[in-house]
C-alpha cells in the first residue's frame, strides 16, 4: 500500500508541473517564454508582412503590435486578432522592427524578440545552378520571398513587359517563363542543346540563347516560336556570356577561350560578326543601358566597348570578378582583387566623370566577392554581392554598411532585378 501511494503522489506532482509549463503565457515555458513564437517578416515594395504562430487559449483577446523605425524606441503601434499583420505605406531604406505581445481578457504575455527589415523598390532573383533552385529575395537581402526548383538553372532574366522572368535550364535544355509567385507558366521553350546563357529583349518580346554543342545563337519569341538560328564563329563554352544592347540594337558575346568579344547587329539581317580581340579571359558581359556598347570583366581590368568601335580599359592592374551597370546613371560597380598584392576591392566608376574617377566602397575586409548587382537609382547606390567560400549573399547600403545576408548558396549564381 505505501509503495503504491508514493508512486501515485509522485505521478500527480509530475503531471501538474508539465501542465504549468504548457501554459504559453508562462515566462518559464521552455517553448514560448511567454511570447508568440515563429515570428517572421518579409517586405514587398512598400508593404511589410509579419507572421507568427497563433496562441491557442480559451480567453485570448488580441495581439499588440510594437514597431520602431530606424532603431528608435519600440512603441505600441497597432493590434490584431489574427496571427498576421500587414503594414502599408512604408518608407524605403528605413529599418522597420516589430515585436508582438499576446493578450487575454485577464493577462498579458511577454513581448517577443524583434524582427527587422529594410523595405525598398526592388527585389532580387537568384538562379543557383548547383542547388537546382531559383530564389526571390527581399530588397535588404535578408529574407526569402519564395523559391522554386529546376534541373539546373544557369541564367535568370527579367521580362518587365510581360511581368515575368525567364529561366534557362542547362541540363533540362529548356527556357521557362515564371511569374512573381514563382509559378511556371504554360510557355516552355524546348531547346536542342544545353543553354550557356541568355538575354531578353522585353520590348520586342525576343530571347537570345547561346547553345552549347551546336555553337548557335538562337532567337525565340516570348510566345515560344523560334525566329532565327545563327552559327557562331567559335565554340560556346560553359562560361560564354551574352548581352542584349537596346541602344545600338546589338548582341554582344564574350568568349574566354579565344580572348575575344563579338558583336552581332540585329538591324542588319545576315550580317557578319565584328570581333574585338586581345582581352585576357573576358567573362560576364553586360550591355551599356545609357550609351550603348558593352562592358565585360577580364583578368586585366574592366573592358568597355563603345558603339563607335572604340575600346577603354579601367582598373587594368586588377583581376575583375564581376561588374554591374546602374541603369539610371550608368555608373559601373565592380569587384575584384589587385594582381600585385592580392587585396580585394569593391567600388564604382562614376559615369558623370567619364569613369576615370573611382570610389572604393569595400576593401580587403570583404574578400572573395565574385558577383555583384547594383540597386538602380541616382547617385551612389547599394548593392548585393556573393562571397566565395562562405557562399553567402551580402547586401550593402549606399554607405557600404552591411544591412542583410543570406546563405549558404552554391557555386554558380546568376542575378536579376524585379
Amino acid at each position: 500500500m505505501r509503495i503504491g501511494l508514493i508512486i501515485t503522489v509522485s505521478f500527480i506532482l509530475i503531471s501538474c508541473s508539465d501542465r504549468e509549463r504548457a501554459n504559453p503565457f508562462d515566462p518559464e515555458n521552455p517553448d514560448t517564454k511567454g511570447a508568440p513564437t515563429g515570428v517572421s517578416v518579409i517586405s514587398n515594395y512598400d508593404t511589410v508582412t509579419v507572421r507568427w504562430n497563433a496562441i491557442d487559449v480559451d480567453d485570448f483577446s488580441y495581439y499588440q503590435i510594437y514597431r520602431s523605425i530606424s532603431k528608435d524606441t519600440m512603441d505600441g503601434y497597432d493590434s490584431t486578432e489574427t496571427n498576421i499583420f500587414i503594414d502599408t505605406g512604408i518608407n524605403f531604406d528605413s529599418c522597420y522592427c516589430y515585436s508582438l505581445q499576446a493578450n487575454t481578457k485577464h493577462d498579458k504575455g511577454t513581448i517577443s524578440d524583434s524582427v527587422c527589415i529594410v523595405p525598398g523598390p526592388v527585389n532580387f532573383w537568384i538562379a543557383d545552378f548547383y542547388d537546382f533552385s531559383l530564389w526571390r529575395i527581399s530588397y535588404d537581402g535578408a529574407h526569402i520571398l519564395g523559391s522554386a526548383y529546376f534541373t539546373s538553372p544557369i541564367a535568370v532574366e527579367s521580362d518587365p513587359q510581360r511581368n515575368q522572368f525567364w529561366v534557362a535550364d542547362y541540363w533540362g535544355e529548356r527556357l521557362y517563363a515564371v511569374d512573381k509567385n514563382l509559378t511556371v507558366s504554360s510557355t516552355t521553350i524546348n531547346l536542342d542543346a544545353p543553354p550557356a546563357d541568355m538575354a531578353v529583349n522585353s520590348t520586342d518580346g525576343e530571347i537570345y540563347v547561346l547553345l552549347r554543342q551546336e555553337n548557335l545563337l538562337k532567337t525565340y519569341f516570348t510566345s515560344g516560336l523560334e525566329k532565327e538560328s545563327i552559327s557562331l564563329p567559335f565554340d560556346v563554352s560553359f562560361y560564354t556570356s551574352v548581352a542584349y544592347d537596346s541602344i545600338g540594337e546589338n548582341i554582344w558575346i564574350s568568349n574566354e577561350e579565344t580572348d575575344t568579344i563579338f558583336q552581332y547587329p540585329l538591324i542588319q539581317p545576315d550580317s557578319a560578326f565584328t570581333s574585338y580581340s586581345g582581352f585576357e579571359n573576358p567573362g560576364k558581359i553586360y550591355a551599356d543601358p545609357i550609351t550603348g556598347g558593352c562592358w565585360s570583366v577580364s583578368d586585366y581590368g574592366i573592358i568597355r566597348i563603345h558603339s563607335a568601335d572604340s575600346t577603354d580599359t579601367y582598373k587594368s592592374d586588377y583581376c575583375i570578378k564581376d561588374i554591374s551597370i546602374n541603369p539610371i546613371n550608368g555608373d559601373c560597380y565592380y569587384t575584384g582583387y589587385e594582381k600585385g598584392t592580392g587585396n580585394w576591392e569593391t567600388g564604382r566608376l562614376v559615369s558623370s566623370q567619364n569613369f576615370y574617377h573611382e570610389e572604393v566602397v569595400l576593401g580587403n575586409d570583404y574578400p572573395n566577392l565574385n558577383r555583384i548587382q547594383v540597386v538602380p537609382g541616382d547617385g551612389n547606390q547599394g548593392f548585393i554581392v556573393v562571397q566565395l567560400y562562405t557562399w553567402r549573399i551580402l547586401r550593402f547600403d549606399t554607405g557600404g554598411s552591411l544591412i542583410g545576408e543570406l546563405g549558404p548558396f552554391n557555386g554558380r549564381l546568376d542575378f536579376a532585378l524585379e
